[in-house]
């Protein structure tokens, strides 16, 4: 990348001194940058880390270059996500092209569009995931988050602002087996000064069980999996529903968040149609300008259960018999520390309970976590 990004500017170079760059490109145009976090995370025996231990809890490459004026590519390369609890696997997220302002000076910022793997725009929470922006080391217990392949268009009008993505919807990253897409509608207004609201509806369409096998749409720390039996089972769907509201003000923020879930599929044998919702209230104060406080209480309610992780060990999900969770709470609080906006220091703990389908109480998950967030 530095070969690159050197040979480049030796090209820009010579270009300016035979009288400018070629059309539509301009010297300091591309752009690394990244950000990450490591820390140290326990809990208690049933959940993720019951031994203690030091992670690399997140680390991404991003590459942002101007095509043309309004033209950009855009690459995310996931060197560690939080979500790989075991094994190190490199990958890229989001890679897109976007090109802005499609309506021209007729209306600007109304008409942009994004093709290529990016966020599933669903909701608000999906837009501070990362360690970097989250005010606290965990996230709501939803945490409704994704990204897949597709096509995206949005924009804003005055204080409106809209979202519309198609995309793919099951989970390998070159192959689609469903014509059935995935659809993603968001609308959101800023009708006061610090004050945000948005509505946000997803269909993740027919998901083929042999071919999609889950869901790239990701909630409660897992993914959509189809309940009944391969041998009987063809396909399964999810639809998702969810309000969004912000208040900001010079020194803090509250964010509330309610939505709802509905899951079937089309084993003939059972019925295993469940309906749910689930919420947050978050809110962060600044004691000092670098010191602050945090505060989430997330929940989700299952109709019939569903298998869902939390704070759980994933692993749990992909086995023979993952169990149904009915009702499940999180508690997080915590304190941080900014030294400077690229560099921050959290130190969390965070209760979660719950109760099975079989009615087993689900405990031993507290989690207490130091975590050094970065960006460059």
């Amino acid at each position: 990348l530095e070969q690159t990004v050197r040979a480049q500017e030796v090209r820009l170079a010579e270009l300016e001194q035979r009288g400018g760059a070629e059309p539509g490109h301009q010297a300091g145009e591309i752009i690394l940058s990244g950000e990450g976090a490591v820390g140290y995370f326990d809990s208690g025996k049933a959940g993720a880390y019951p031994d203690g231990e030091f992670r690399i809890d997140e680390a991404k490459l991003f590459l942002d270059a101007r095509l043309l004026p309004t033209v950009f590519f855009f690459a995310e390369l996931n060197i560690r996500e939080r979500e790989e609890q075991d094994g190190e696997e490199v990958r890229f997220g989001e890679l897109y092209l976007e090109i802005e302002d499609v309506a021209g000076a007729w209306r600007e910022d109304l008409v942009n569009l994004r093709l290529g793997r990016f966020d599933i725009p669903f909701g608000e929470e999906y837009q501070q995931r990362d360690a970097i922006d989250n005010p606290l080391v965990s996230h709501s217990l939803a945490d409704p988050w994704g990204f897949d392949e597709g096509l995206c268009v949005y924009g804003r009008q005055g204080r409106w602002d809209y979202v519309l993505a198609v995309q793919n919807g099951g989970d390998p990253a070159t192959r689609d087996y469903n014509s059935d897409k995935a659809v993603t509608v968001r609308v959101g207004v800023e009708p006061a000064t610090g004050l945000r609201l948005s509505v946000s509806a997803y269909r993740t369409g027919d998901l083929e069980v042999e071919g999609d096998e889950m869901s790239e749409m990701w909630f409660g720390n897992g993914v959509f999996i189809p309940l009944g039996a391969p041998e009987t089972t063809r396909s399964f769907e999810v639809e998702m529903q969810q309000v969004d509201a912000r208040y900001r003000w010079s020194s803090g923020q509250v964010l509330a968040t309610l939505g709802r879930v509905e899951f079937d599929d089309d084993e003939p044998a059972a019925d295993h149609q469940r309906d749910g919702w689930y919420g947050s209230l978050e809110a962060v104060q600044d004691i000092t300008p670098k010191l602050f406080a945090a505060a989430r209480y997330s929940r989700i309610e299952m109709d019939d259960g569903y298998p869902m992780v939390g704070q759980g060990d994933s692993g749990v999900l992909y086995g023979p018999a993952p169990p149904q969770v009915e009702s499940l709470w999180r508690l997080s609080a915590g304190v941080g520390y900014r030294w400077d906006r690229r560099f921050i220091t959290k130190l969390e703990y965070s209760v979660e309970r719950g109760e099975l389908l079989d009615g087993t109480d689900i405990e031993d998950r507290d989690l207490a976590s130091l975590q050094q967030a970065f960006r460059f």
